[in-house]
């Protein structure tokens, strides 16, 4: 899927740290798509994004998420985005 992520991670008396997640090089996706009667194609994925936040305290954290066309030639409309953020069990 041709989109990046850019993520700021935002925690209080610590500098700004920005992350950017190519989606394009996600080695585990889920996706399927549908064209319809006029030929526009409908497509959705769920991946896994090749990008590890760093280590998070324990006081608030803002993450401000920012998605764009990685390829902006190929996608003619994103109609919505959406990031979900796990703690990976070790």
């Amino acid at each position: 899927m041709p989109i990046i992520y850019d993520v700021d991670v935002v925690e209080p008396g610590k500098p700004v740290v920005r992350i950017s997640c190519d989606a394009r090089s996600t080695t585990m996706a889920v996706c399927g798509s549908q064209t319809n009667l006029f030929g526009e194609l409908d497509a959705e994925c769920e991946v896994k994004l090749p990008c590890t936040l760093p280590p998070l305290g324990s006081s608030e954290v803002v993450l401000r998420v920012a998605g764009r066309a990685a390829e902006p030639a190929r996608i003619l409309l994103i109609r919505d985005m959406s990031v979900v953020v796990r703690e990976e069990k070790k």
